[in-house]
């Protein structure tokens, strides 16, 4: 084992404040995988990444930072992130396949690798890696990057790779609120929550981290914030709201619609009805049911286990998606609650 550094007071940060965001209650549960979604610049990388670094400087533990593509790794080096934690620098060395191993006094105190080559790292062993942080999990509709092909299990084998049959190590995930709708949230069958959501079974935590009061305040004296102040993008910066959940019209049910097609995604079913306005208009409604209905010639099972069903997603897509696209596009469908939303969204914009 790696022996800890004996340097003190090397440490420019802590996580002792009442402004930024602080790992310390997420950490009071004590579960293995951790996934903080909350609004850009109230500290969760940080965070994170000061305990990392404590834990290394004090302990000889190690840590991975893990981003999705090379740029996005290139990106925290060149910004050379860590110096912001750490007295003196810190050195990235190249490890010759895109990632970097990262040094201080003349100690390794972690590794910055990017998913998306991280079966090149199955024959490594990281003895003393403690912590795995991936940054940047979620990613908002549209964006030039896109989550990898059978990414939850890409992932999972990495931490596989990384611990092993250790049981002393923790992950953490931390991502933005644009979109609670992932691939993460829908493989663990994470419900909508307030706040925490916490399974022991499978050692789960769930957080959406929200702005300190002290934090919005310092907010509150920005141009920006008195420029967006009661926009969608004001209550999704400053006030944790999901910003696609602005976006979806939540109804109560119709009177007397008509079921069209059922859509199941692992443990969630979606039915969708048909139905006309007050003025006659075609208009879709979806509702999502905790129910198991038998699969028949109306129900299209788009993803199981966690696993996209291929075979049903090319029959969706030429007998119901080119409709559901037009009516999601024109603003003729809405939903029994913001989930169902989050769903329907996901579907037309990623299948």
């Amino acid at each position: 084992m790696q022996q800890p550094l004996k340097s003190k007071e090397i440490l420019l940060v802590n996580n002792n404040n009442d402004t930024y965001y602080s790992v310390c209650k997420c950490d009071s549960y004590n579960l293995f995988l951790n996934m903080i979604i909350g609004g850009r610049g109230i500290g969760k990388t940080t965070s994170l990444l000061i305990k990392a670094c404590t834990r290394a400087i004090n302990f000889g533990k190690q840590f991975i930072y893990l981003r999705r593509y090379k740029p996005e790794l290139k990106e925290f080096a060149t910004k050379r992130t860590l110096d912001t934690i750490v007295k003196n620098g810190v050195l990235y060395k190249s490890d010759g396949t895109g990632g970097y191993i990262f040094i201080y006094d003349k100690h390794i105190i972690g590794y910055g690798i990017t998913l998306s080559t991280a079966r090149s790292y199955k024959s490594v062993a990281f003895p003393d890696v403690e912590n795995i942080i991936y940054d940047e999990f979620t990613l908002p509709r549209g964006h030039t990057y896109h989550y990898l092909k059978d990414e939850v299990d890409e992932f999972l084998n990495f931490i596989s790779t990384v611990f092993r049959t250790r049981t002393n190590g923790k992950v953490y995930m931390a991502g933005n609120n644009e979109d609670l709708f992932n691939p993460y949230f829908a493989y663990f069958n994470v419900p909508s929550f307030n706040k925490i959501y916490i399974d022991r079974d499978r050692q789960l935590y769930c957080e959406l981290a929200k702005n300190s009061p002290k934090l919005i305040e310092m907010e509150k004296k920005t141009s920006l914030y008195a420029l967006t102040n009661g926009t969608n993008f004001g209550n999704f910066h400053y006030n944790n709201d999901i910003l696609i959940a602005s976006k979806i019209n939540v109804i109560q049910k119709p009177s007397y619609p008509r079921l069209y097609c059922r859509i199941k995604m692992n443990e969630n079913l979606i039915n969708v009805y048909m139905y006309n306005d007050s003025l006659g208009n075609l208009e879709l409604y979806c509702e999502c049911k905790d129910k198991n209905i038998p699969d028949d010639d109306i129900t299209y099972i788009i993803t199981n286990n966690g696993k996209p069903n291929y075979y049903y997603i090319d029959i969706f897509k030429k007998r119901i998606k080119p409709f559901m696209y037009k009516m999601f596009y024109n603003g003729k469908i809405s939903y029994n609650d913001k989930k169902c939303g989050q769903y329907i969204s996901w579907l037309m914009e990623q299948i």
